[in-house]
């Protein structure tokens, strides 16, 4: 396999560039070899997990020793604790190779960068292994989708690429996204490599440092996000001069960013639509045309249901495969039954009930119960005829939810509260029926007479406007999360007391960059320096507490004596399922942001797209008819 992807290198053609030195195919070749002897011998479906942040080159060198081993790549969503310690526990995965501080949390020791010189790798040959990795999409509560790709999805989708895009021998490329994700995979390693191009090492994020990257290495191509582009629409229009090609995927890409870019830097935005499942399935420079252009040899079609339906050969297999993009946004709960079915889908073991859940329309059945039970069960309480099964109602709906959710008390207090619909002298009733049964204790005839007289007298008044007061507030509460504009659940301003309980599922990775006067680069902070894993996986999705940590952050940089610091923040967030987009404004300086209760302008639209599908089979088929 290392032939074909170094097929139009020559030994000592470059390969990777950037911080760490230049290296060549003859390097990478041999460092692969290094990186071979050091892992345990294949088995079965054996796998190595691959966690890079800083090094491109290192993620190349590793995937390529892997390969050599015989085991399979596996890539993680992203680099975020969870979903690390997620992926390490499945029985497959037999060592992990990586460039962080991970340390024991990840209990695995760092492996040793340092590699010795020795004879490269002749070529890789994977006898009896036809997927040579897996892709796991963006999952919640350790719910990851694996995704395998064979040698023939990953080598065709790269040469496709390469060709559509004109990619040259010889051509350098700077990329602001992470090399694990399936884009950063395919465009900022595979493409290069197998047109004999070279890549960065590091991985910038702040538009001044990606600016001055491309100009040092005089780069052809840009491999970026939305959220950068914004920046780097403002930066001086020379540093971006030797760019031939930029590439924005992962989140929709807004026609004013992609305007503004073009105005300023005169170099057009090629936005690419695809998913894990899938690969690439279609681009589009919007300054040419707003239409979308399949890539070479994938057709698409939209069936009644508006679902896309995309046959590709990077999708593996044959047919039409379903995704989960449909052509109208419609409420979570009630159409898309989410986050429900994420959640259902990891209860499938539940004693009693786990064969149920894995039933395809069991999402959407709970979550019209949970809708019918909360609309409709007031009315049946108010009502004495049918206030009995109304509360039967209520005990069975969250005693199930008991079962399945870890919500605390909160199953307890709502069958609790339930019991103010009946009459004021219900639990007097349940007494004198437990005595009667003979399980309770008798009473004398003195407390039978004992009354009790409650009169108004001069505090009915204050009372009243107390009472008053607490309702008043009880109703504007929840009302104020309309007086903010966009999805509350994604923005979170005016989500807390809002009546919205169990609508939302949302994950998260967090990276802090912090700046001073003087600093020559950034320092990239992770929560976990602060946090425990509890509290980071809280604050990843909520930016009024991503504020709080930034401010936390640049207090402890300030008592260290630093000047002027600055603090930014990459965050992605997956909401209900939906991919991973940009929560907050990587430009925007936190720092200076005050924690208050007026509209938050640096947190970024939620993309509109639809969310994961309860129920899903990425290998669901077109009906004969229709193929």
């Amino acid at each position: 396999m290392t032939a074909q992807l170094l097929a139009q290198h020559q030994p000592s053609d470059q390969v990777a560039f950037g911080k760490g030195g230049e290296r060549t195919a003859e390097h990478l070749l041999a460092d692969a070899a290094a990186v071979a002897e050091r892992l345990p011998s294949p088995t079965a479906g054996s796998q190595v997990l691959l966690v890079f942040k800083s090094d491109r080159y290192a993620f190349a060198y590793s995937l390529l020793g892997a390969w050599a081993a015989g085991h399979t790549a596996a890539l993680p969503p992203n680099t975020s604790r969870d979903a690390v310690l997620a992926a390490l526990r499945r029985p497959d995965v037999v060592s992990m190779l990586h460039d962080t501080d991970a340390g024991k949390p990840f209990r695995i020791e760092p492996f040793d960068a340092a590699l010795p010189d020795g004879p490269g790798l002749p070529t890789v040959h994977l006898p009896g292994r036809p997927v040579v990795a897996t892709v796991f999409t963006s999952g919640t509560e350790s719910v990851m989708t694996p995704c395998p790709k064979t040698e023939a999805q990953l080598l065709t989708e790269a040469r496709v690429l390469a060709e559509t895009f004109g990619a040259a021998p010889g051509e350098r490329l700077v990329a602001t996204v992470q090399p694990s994700h399936i884009y950063g995979f395919l465009f900022s390693v595979l493409m290069p490599l197998v047109s004999g191009g070279a890549f960065i090492r590091e991985t910038p994020f702040h538009a001044e440092t990606i600016a001055a990257r491309v100009k040092q290495y005089a780069a052809r191509t840009l491999v970026t996000v939305p959220a950068h582009l914004r920046g780097l629409s403002s930066v001086d229009s020379d540093s971006l001069s030797s760019l031939g090609r930029v590439f924005s995927s992962t989140a929709p890409l807004r026609a004013e960013i992609a305007n503004a870019f073009f105005s300023k830097q005169q170099t057009g935005v090629t936005e690419i639509l695809g998913s894990t499942e899938t690969g690439g399935i279609a681009w589009r420079e919007r300054q040419r045309t707003e239409s979308w252009q399949p890539l070479p040899e994938v057709e698409v079609d939209v069936d009644d249901e508006g679902l896309l339906w995309v046959s590709s050969p990077f999708a593996g297999g044959q047919g039409a495969v379903r995704t989960a993009d449909l052509a109208k946004l419609q409420p979570d709960w009630l159409i898309h039954a989410q986050p429900l079915g994420i959640w259902l889908a990891a209860r499938t073991e539940t004693p009693l009930m786990g064969a149920l859940l894995t039933l395809p329309a069991m999402p959407h059945l709970m979550s019209w119960a949970g809708f019918l039970n909360d609309t409709l069960v007031v009315p049946f309480l108010l009502w004495k005829k049918t206030r009995p099964y109304a509360f039967a109602t209520v005990f069975v709906f969250h005693f199930g939810t008991h079962l399945l959710f870890t919500i605390g008390v909160f199953p307890f207090l709502m069958v609790s509260g339930a019991t103010l619909f009946f009459d004021p002298d219900w639990p007097r009733k349940v007494a004198t029926w437990l005595r009667s049964l003979g399980l309770g204790p008798a009473v004398t005839s003195a407390a039978r007479a004992e009354t009790t007289t409650v009169t108004a007298g001069r505090w009915s008044t204050p009372v009243a406007w107390c009472i008053g007061a607490y309702c008043v507030i009880q109703i504007a509460m929840p009302l104020r999360a309309f007086a903010y504009p966009g999805d509350v659940h994604w923005h979170e301003q005016g989500m807390r007391y809002s009546w919205r309980v169990m609508v939302r599922q949302k994950n998260g990775s967090i990276t802090y960059r912090v700046r001073w006067r003087g600093a020559e680069r950034e320092v990239q902070v992770p929560p976990s320096k602060y946090l425990t894993s509890h509290q980071e996986r809280e604050m990843s999705g909520q930016p009024d507490l991503v504020l709080q940590l930034a401010h936390r952050i640049a207090d402890d940089y300030r008592k260290r004596g630093l000047e002027d610091v600055e603090v930014r923040v990459d965050a992605l967030v997956s909401l209900n399922g939906r991919r991973a987009a940009p929560m907050i404004d990587p430009e925007v300086d936190l720092a200076r942001q005050p924690d208050t209760i007026a509209l938050m302008s640096w947190i970024e639209p939620r993309a509109e797209v639809d969310p994961l599908p309860a129920y899903r089979d990425a290998r669901t088929r077109l009906p004969r008819s229709a193929e």
